[in-house]
Formats: C-alpha cells, structure tokens, sequence
C-alpha cells in the first residue's frame, strides 16, 4: 500500500513539473549573408534553421529536417530576388516550413526566375511560400499526411505588378488545406488533393489567368476566384459529397456583386472562362460570372446532384449536362443575347429552371427524351 502511494505520489510530482515545461531547447543554426548554404538536422526534434541570403542573385539553399516541432526559414530578398533556388524537406509532425524569395527594397524592385520547393511528409504541418513583385518565379509545394495547411503568395507590389509565375501544390491525406494567392496577369495556379474534408481555393486577380484544382475523394470543396478578363478557371471532383464553386468578374468578394456595365465609372469584366466537372453523388457545383461573352460549362455524373449558374451581362453562355437519376440545374442569366442549355440523359418531373431576363435570348433544354426549346 506504501509503494502504490509514492508511487503515485512520485507521478504527481513529475506531472506538476511538467505542466510548464515548454520542451527541450531547439538546436538553431544561423546563417547570415551567405551564398550557398545546406542544412541538415537528423535529431528527434525541436530543430531551428534560419538562413539569410541578401546578396539577391542566384543563391541555393537546402534544409533538411527530421522529427517534431521544427522550424526551417530561407530568406532570400536582397534589392531583387533574382535566380534564386530554395529546397526544404521535412518529415515528423508539427513542423513549419518557410521560404521568402521578395525584393526588401521599395519602389521597382522585382523578383525574377527564382524557384522554391516544399516538401512536408506527417501531420498538422505548415508551409509558405512567398514571391512578391515576381515574374516567371515558381512554387511547388507536397504534404503527405492529416491536417496540413500549404500557402503560396505571388502577390505584386505597390507599384509592380506580378506576371508568368507558377504555383503548384499537391496533398495526399485528409482534413488538408491549400491556399494560392496570384495577383498579376498570365499566372498559373494548380492544386491537387486526394482525401476527405479537404480544402483548396485559389484567387486570382489579373487577366488571362488559369486554375485547375482536382480533388479525389468526398466532402471537399473547391473554390476559385478569379477578377479580370480572359481567365481559365477548371474544376475537377471525384467523389461523392463534394462542393465546387468559381466566381468570375469584378468584385468576387462580394460573390460576383459589382459594376458590370462598363459605363462611365465602371470596369467590365469579359471572355471568362469556367468548366467543373464531378463524378459521384450529392455533389454541389456554383459558377458565378459577371461580365460579357461569358462561358460557363457544368458536368455532373451520378445521382442527387445539384448545379447552378448565375451570369450577369451581355452575350453569355451557360451550358449544364447531368448523366444520372435526381439532379437538379438551374441557369439565371441577367442581360441581353445570352444562351442557355440544359442537358439531362434521364427524364426528370418537373423540367429544370432556366430564367433569364433581357432581349435576345436563347433557351434549349433535352429532358430525356424531352425537347423543350
């Protein structure tokens, strides 16, 4: 009976001391204005690397890390970021991952041709990547594992605007989420996710502009948001319970609600482009454009799905095909010479709402075997 009470006893005791314990002391390593720079830390965990290459023109850095609670950061943001190469792998869990590749000098000063790479294996890991004031930089970030979050920011400046990067993410697991940031024109942003409750979203701002998002597996959801002209924006979902959703045209924020006309004191937005595409039941899929000339195209395969598109200007096109039994499309169009169609392989009672208000407009839906023109 004395032993079991010193023994817990003893138990309590070390609980107590432990209650404020913030872990054992990281082993850091830093380095300053350096020019190639590798960095590998093979301990359990609680490692922190910092690296900082200010001289801005083609500078290499490499972090390795293996274990839990680590922290790598690559700074790479002289006058100009210029050609520069960041790599950073890490394998545990709650580990944070960060590389700058930007310009510290205000004014003109851009970023140019650099390249940054992630690599995250386990769970509940950060990563970020930021490229500001950049043209023809590239991102690329992968995470194996549950409940990580993966960022790119390509963003421009005050004065500079951002143009030709690319922004590649790809998660294996669950309960992931992945955010692109693009502001500038001719960007790519792709996002691939395979797993259940994850969730990407991309937003650009900028003309002729793509996105492309596949996810593999059920209860994601997908968003894209896309304000200016001539942009791409292609969803793809495989799995049941999914949602989809792109927003094109001025102020996307605001769900598509802005000046649209294109009058004295407005800006038009026009020749969007938005596709989504799912495979599996009870899967929502959203297009929102306003502007003119429009396309919007939906397919959905399956059972007890449910589509919408909603435009708002001139000379638009919306187009929904749905293969499967209980689906259900709806197409609201605002604006003149605008043209609808709905496609069902299988009857449904009673047929699908197309509305559309303003001149010149053309409707077609195939119910079945049902034409209603």
């Amino acid at each position: 009976m004395n032993k079991k009470i010193l023994t817990l006893m003893i138990a309590f005791v070390m609980i107590e001391s432990l209650a404020g314990w913030a872990g054992p002391p990281k082993n850091g390593i830093e380095q300053d204005h350096v020019i190639g720079s590798r960095i590998r830390q093979i301990k359990w965990g609680w490692n922190w690397a910092f690296v900082d290459q200010d001289f801005s023109i083609r500078n290499r850095a490499t972090q390795k890390q293996f274990g839990f609670f680590n922290e790598a950061v690559i700074e790479q943001d002289g006058r100009g970021s210029i050609r520069n190469t960041a790599l950073q792998i890490q394998k545990g869990w709650f580990n944070d991952a960060k590389i700058e590749q930007d310009s510290s000098r205000r004014g003109h000063s851009k970023t140019y041709g650099n390249f940054a790479k992630q690599v995250q294996k386990g769970n509940k890991n950060d990563a970020e990547i930021e490229q500001v004031k950049g043209h023809r930089n590239s991102a690329i970030q992968t995470q194996w594992g549950d409940r990580n979050d993966a960022e790119i920011d390509q963003e421009g400046g005050r004065r500079t605007r951002s143009s030709h990067n690319r922004a590649t993410q790809t998660q294996w697991g669950d309960r992931n989420r992945a955010d692109i940031d693009q502001e500038g024109s001719r960007n790519r942003a792709t996002q691939f996710q395979k797993g259940y409750r994850n969730r990407a979203n991309i937003d650009q701002e900028g003309n002729g502009n793509k996105a492309s998002q596949l996810q593999d597996g059920y209860k994601n959801k997908a968003y894209i948001n896309q304000d200016g002209n001539g942009n791409v924006a292609k969803q793809t979902q495989d799995g049941d319970r999914n949602e989809a959703r792109i927003i094109q045209g001025k102020d996307h924020k605001k769900h598509g609600r802005g000046p649209v006309r294109g009058g004295r004191g407005h800006e038009m937005t026009f020749a969007n482009c938005a596709l989504q595409m799912q495979i599996g039941r009870h899967n929502e899929a959203t297009i929102v454009q306003s502007g003119a000339f429009n396309h919007a195209m939906q397919f959905q395969m399956g059972c007890g799905n449910d589509s919408l598109i909603v435009q708002k200007g001139c000379g638009n096109t919306a187009i929904t095909v749905q293969k499967g039994h209980n689906q259900d499309a709806k197409i609201f169009q605002d604006g003149r010479h605008n043209y609808a169609k709905i496609v069902q392989t299988q009857h449904h009672l009673p047929p699908e709402t197309i509305c559309q208000r303003g001149n010149g407009g053309w409707v077609e839906i195939i119910n079945g075997a049902e034409y209603i023109r």
